[in-house]
Formats: C-alpha cells, structure tokens, sequence
C-alpha cells in the first residue's frame, strides 16, 4: 500500500477552519492544494464534487462541526 502524505491538506483545513465557522454555509469542506475547493450540506455531495473535479489531485474532506479528534484517513486510488 502507498503511503500518502496530506499534511499540506490537513495544515490548510485548520488555518481556514475558524473563518469557514463564521459562514453557515454547509459543514463538509473539500481542500485540496491547501486551498479550499467547495463547501457542502451532505458528505456524498463533497465526494462526489472532489471525485469528479479533483480526479488527480490528493484532496481531504472534513465536517467542520466536528470534534477534533484523530480519524481513520482514507485513501482511494482509482484504476486507470
């Protein structure tokens, strides 16, 4: 298995977590290129937009709302 490293992402979702609080716009964010890409109501949404606008790029999807915890990072590598 690769090993991928998102901490670029990871470092971009805390530094615009506070900002994007303020806005009630939709809790699920994607960042990719330590930028954020879109923000949504359901994760399925978040997924699908990531999936089909950020096909080769490394993006995170997080809620915003939640606790910060540590969480399982998921890795999808789709066949070519």
């Amino acid at each position: 298995m690769t090993r991928h490293d998102h901490q670029t992402e990871i470092d971009a979702f805390h530094r615009l977590r506070p900002a994007l609080l303020q806005n009630a716009v939709g809790p699920w964010v994607v960042i990719a290129d330590g930028d954020l890409q879109g923000r949504f109501l359901r994760f399925s949404d978040a997924a699908r937009f990531a999936l089909a606008t950020l096909p080769d790029k490394r993006f995170l999807i997080r809620d915003l709302d939640a606790i910060e915890t540590d969480m399982p990072l998921l890795t999808l590598e789709l066949p070519e």
